[in-house]
């Protein structure tokens, strides 16, 4: 579980790598070592997001990720989120690498062309990170499989570079291997369409989320009681023997972790377990016979998701799949 605390920064972890400052950080072996649990928490709201490309990153509550077209990809794009409708933003690209390509050789090309460049341990994550203030950037490189991974970091105009120096900072500093079990539904699609070609994908007007649901499962109309118990949506098959809830809770804690330890402060229930769904941050739990899949919205509410029963080996396998397809819409 990832939780950080407001510190006061030293100026040696900071991303102003002056040559007085990084004794620390010229060698492979003597990396900086950055900490999410540094990051300061005054300086924005935010969100722990995974990249699927094996690290997670801490950015603005507000940040969107937005898809790459394909020309994009093509050219190396694999991830990027920012600022709606355009401004900051963090960008990650791919780009292969020669047969042993180092760490150290990685170090000493970003050093030759950037501003200033530091070997750096982040959070576990052997990388370089960079500093250029004539293009107005900050970043970080890291290696893995032939493959070069370059997080680049920019203010949403180079006269606010300066201004945006705090988030910048906690975005690299919260740079960190993930930890949650990741489900995409890519990885899931092209079965799905063969176990249950007659699913399909259904939305909530509540919430920018989306589930495929099977086949066996009909919308019915919710009651004016399940509605007033936050009820959003239910599903269930003809024999009314499985089903498919659809809550949307308003929680007064701040966090998905506070959501977790009040599961976890229940009798009956599972100790809630993190995950990462197609990139939203979730928490599972079950009790007996019931399944729950928990996802914070930026409203504050919990979104959350009920199948059941567990004890129906077949729905309880369907229900697998049905978690992995939930996403943004």
């Amino acid at each position: 579980m990832k939780k950080f605390t407001a510190i006061c920064l030293v100026l040696a972890m900071v991303l102003c790598f002056a040559a007085a400052v990084y004794a620390q950080g010229e060698t492979p072996d003597n990396p900086l070592v950055f900490s999410y649990e540094d990051m300061d928490a005054s300086v924005y709201d935010g969100k722990w997001l995974s990249t699927g490309l094996g690290f997670d990153v801490y950015v603005p509550m507000d940040w969107v990720q937005v898809l790459p077209t394909d020309e994009q990809s093509a050219a190396g794009l694999a991830y990027l989120v920012g600022e709606d409708g355009g401004g900051a933003n963090l960008t990650v690209t791919l780009t292969e690498t020669p047969s042993g390509y180092s760490y150290e050789q990685l170090g000493q090309e970003l050093a030759s062309s950037m501003t200033a460049a530091a070997y750096a341990d982040l959070n576990g994550i052997q990388a370089v990170v960079f500093d250029n203030n004539d293009t107005k950037i900050s970043g970080f490189s890291t290696l893995l499989d032939g493959t070069l991974i370059t997080g680049v970091i920019s203010a949403p105009t180079d006269d606010q570079y300066d201004a945006y120096s705090p988030y910048i900072k906690n975005i690299i500093m919260s740079v960190s291997p993930t930890e949650k079990p990741i489900l995409r539904w890519e990885n899931y699609e092209s079965s799905v369409a063969e176990i249950d070609p007659n699913g399909r994908f259904v939305n909530f007007d509540e919430v920018d989320v989306k589930v495929w649901v099977t086949s066996l499962l009909e919308q019915t109309e919710l009651t004016d009681e399940l509605r007033e118990t936050g009820y959003i949506g239910w599903f269930e098959d003809a024999n009314q023997e499985v089903f498919m809830g659809v809550t949307y809770i308003n929680y007064e804690g701040s966090s998905l972790e506070d959501y977790a330890d009040l599961i976890a402060s229940m009798d009956g229930y599972s100790e809630a377990e993190y995950c990462l769904l197609n990139g939203l941050a979730a928490i599972t739990y079950q009790d007996d016979e019931t399944v729950y899949v928990s996802i914070p919205t930026d409203t504050g509410y919990i979104l959350e998701f009920a199948f059941g029963p567990t004890s129906d080996e077949g729905f309880y396998s369907l229900a697998q799949l049905m978690t992995a397809s939930i996403q943004p819409k």
